[in-house]
C-alpha cells in the first residue's frame, strides 16, 4: 500500500481495516514498492491513493506485477489518471463504504474494473444530464446488446434506439457505446 501524504495514509489505513482488508506492507516511494512486489504472494493486490498523477505512476507497477489494484483518489479530484485497464483493478473514492470496498476488490481479483462514479458538480448548462431511457438504452448496450436485441429488449424500433444512442454519445461527448459507458459511469448516470 502506498499514498501520496501521510494523512492520506491514514485516511486509506482507516478504510481497509473497516473493511477488514489486510495490510501486509506500507510503502511510500517507487523503490518500496519493487521491494514489496517482488516478494509478493499470489494473493497479493495492491492500494494506492493520492492525486490523479500519482495514482498513475503505481497502478504501473501493479501491472508489471501482474497484481489487482485498488486506487483511491478525492471525489473532487476531476483529473482522470491515465489507468492501465485491461487487468482487474478498480479506481474508487477515499469515501467508499466497507462493503463496496470489499466488493470492489474481489472484482478486481477476477479481472474486473471497478469505477466508482465520480460526483463533479457541473454547471447545468455544461452538461445535460441522460433522460431516463437513453440511460436504459445505454445500460443495455454496456451489457453488449446490439441495437437489434436493444430494440427487442426494450420493445422499441431499432431507429428509436438509435436516436437514443447518438443523443447519449452528444450529451457525454463520446465517439463510442464504449466511451459513453465509461463517461456514464464517471458521471455518475449509469452503474454496472
Amino acid at each position: 500500500m502506498t499514498t501520496s501524504t501521510p494523512e492520506l495514509r491514514d485516511r486509506l489505513v482507516g478504510a481497509l481495516q473497516a473493511a477488514a482488508l489486510p495490510i501486509a506492507r506500507l510503502a511510500a516511494d517507487r523503490g518500496s514498492v519493487h521491494s514489496a512486489l517482488r516478494g509478493a504472494t499470489e494473493d497479493a493486490w495492491l492500494a494506492i491513493g493520492g492525486d490523479s498523477r500519482f495514482v498513475g505512476d503505481f497502478v504501473s507497477l501493479a501491472r508489471e506485477a501482474q497484481l489487482p489494484w485498488l486506487a483511491f483518489v478525492e471525489p473532487s479530484d476531476q483529473s482522470s489518471p491515465r489507468l492501465p485497464f485491461e487487468r482487474g483493478g478498480g479506481l474508487l473514492t477515499f469515501t467508499v463504504s466497507a462493503p463496496a470496498l470489499r466488493a470492489a476488490l474481489c472484482a478486481a481479483r477476477e479481472g474486473l474494473v471497478v469505477l466508482a462514479p465520480m460526483h463533479y458538480s457541473h454547471p447545468a448548462s455544461e452538461e445535460a444530464g441522460l433522460s431516463p431511457r437513453e440511460r436504459e438504452v445505454l445500460a443495455a448496450a454496456a451489457d453488449g446488446l446490439s441495437t437489434k436485441e436493444i430494440a427487442r429488449l426494450l420493445d422499441l424500433s431499432p431507429n428509436t434506439v438509435k436516436f437514443h444512442l447518438q443523443a447519449a454519445f452528444e450529451k457525454l461527448g463520446a465517439a463510442s457505446r464504449t466511451e459513453a459507458v465509461v463517461r456514464a459511469i464517471r458521471r455518475g448516470e449509469l452503474s454496472v
